[in-house]
This record gives structure tokens, C-alpha cells and sequence, in this order.
């Protein structure tokens, strides 16, 4: 059944969502060229783009799976000064129906992957193509939090810009809402320390876009029970 907010009306909900999430900054001017072709303008804090790489273990109409998603903050000013929602550059899922019915369905760009993930103080996750681990996350052992928010205050709600086929312009651009949140715990990401591995050789271009716009991570988040509600996807106006 749909949930509305008052602002958005969700078509499928999922609770108990395992995630982890390394939040960094990468090369402004890098997303600001890529994303101008979407009609979109990256988000800019203190001269950076913003980036989530999120991965969760989840159980949707049954079906477990895991997913890994990598996303650019995107502003509606073209000075990129408000962050009002996200653009979905790349997503995979652990299930090839699952990924399949997201492209089908929602016109998200998911494929098949195999993902790993590890919540709690120990958090990581890996993404394997082929046999081969192209992105590995791995937070180091005995790590002091830096806080921890409750539901209402780790809340993410909004719009989630999907890429577009160029060739088709801007009638082809879509977008789905979201509301992504649950209890939080927030680490400093230690890049002398932490995990943040990228296979240079990958032909994967989100992965090839990670390293190209020199992607840092700043800190993780990780949620034991995370609350995901989602929207249909619809034209962009």
C-alpha cells in the first residue's frame, strides 16, 4: 500500500534495511561537466561535490537482496548553493530478477553484481564483477563514534534525478522521491586507516567516475534498521 508524506506519495516501503554508507567529496568541476547534460548542477559545500556510496541489505515482497548505489548531491541553483536532491549515477543489486525489475519498472539504472556488506563497528562491503573486487570499503576495528541521531533526525527525503538517454534529451529525463532514514551511527572516515579500495582497471564507468573525479570519503553512517519508502518514477518537469 502507498504512503503519502503530505508531499509525496510512496508506492513501497521496507523496513528493517541493513546500510552502510561512506559520504566524501570529489572534483567539483569534474560533476559540474557531467551532470549539464541532465539539466542538473552538482551541490557545492566549501568548493566540493558531494557523493554517497550507499550499501544495503534488505528484504523487498520477500526477496532478500543487497545493493550498492553510488549518488552525486544536486542543487536546482545553478551556483549549486542549496542541496535539493540527488542524482542516482550508477546502482547494482545482488539479484539479477531484482535489477531487471528496477529497469523495467522504474527506469532505474541497476544491474547485477555480486555485493557484500558487513554493518555495526566492523562496517564493509565489497562490489565484485567477474570475480574480480573493483570497490572494497572497510572501516578499521575499535572506532569511537562521533554521534549517533535518531529517526526523525537522520531523515533524508526528496528527489532522486535518474541519468537519461542523451539522444533523447530532455523528454527522456526521470525522477523518483524517497525517504531514507533510521537510527544512525556516524564515524570519521580515516583515510590512514579505513578501507576505500578501487580497481583502477574497471571498465565499470561509475566506478571509472569515482576515480576520475578523485572521490575522498569523509565519514561513514551506518544503520542497523534503516525505513526506505520510495515513489513511482515520473517524467521530470
Amino acid at each position: 500500500m502507498g504512503q503519502s508524506s503530505g508531499v509525496y506519495k510512496y508506492i513501497a516501503t521496507v523496513p528493517n534495511v541493513q546500510e552502510v554508507i561512506v559520504a566524501g567529496t570529489a572534483d567539483l568541476a569534474y560533476w559540474r561537466d557531467r551532470l549539464a547534460g541532465e539539466g542538473l548542477t552538482p551541490y557545492a559545500e566549501e568548493g566540493k561535490a558531494q557523493m554517497l556510496i550507499s550499501v544495503t541489505a534488505l528484504k523487498w515482497m520477500g526477496f532478500p537482496s543487497r545493493e550498492l548505489t553510488i549518488s552525486v548531491a544536486v542543487s536546482r541553483r545553478e551556483d549549486g548553493g542549496t542541496q535539493d536532491g540527488a542524482y542516482l549515477v550508477h546502482a547494482y543489486n545482488s539479484s539479477s530478477m531484482m535489477a531487471f525489475m528496477e529497469r523495467a519498472f522504474f527506469q532505474t539504472p541497476y544491474y547485477p553484481a555480486q555485493i557484500e556488506i558487513e554493518s555495526g563497528n566492523r562496517a564493509a562491503a565489497r562490489l565484485v564483477k567477474d570475480g574480480k573486487a573493483i570497490l572494497s570499503l572497510k572501516m578499521a576495528a575499535n572506532r569511537k563514534k562521533l554521534r549517533s541521531g535518531e529517526r526523525k533526525d537522520a531523515l533524508w527525503e526528496g528527489a532522486i534525478y535518474l541519468p537519461s538517454a542523451a539522444a533523447k534529451g530532455s523528454a527522456d529525463r526521470k525522477v523518483f522521491y524517497a525517504s531514507l532514514g533510521g537510527y544512525t551511527d556516524v564515524y570519521a572516515f580515516d583515510p590512514a586507516a579505513d578501507t576505500l579500495e578501487i580497481n583502477p582497471t574497471t571498465s565499470e564507468g561509475a566506478i571509472r567516475a569515482l576515480i576520475e573525479s578523485r572521490f575522498a570519503g569523509r565519514e561513514w553512517r551506518v544503520r542497523e534498521e534503516a525505513m526506505h519508502k520510495r515513489s513511482a518514477t515520473s517524467r521530470r518537469t
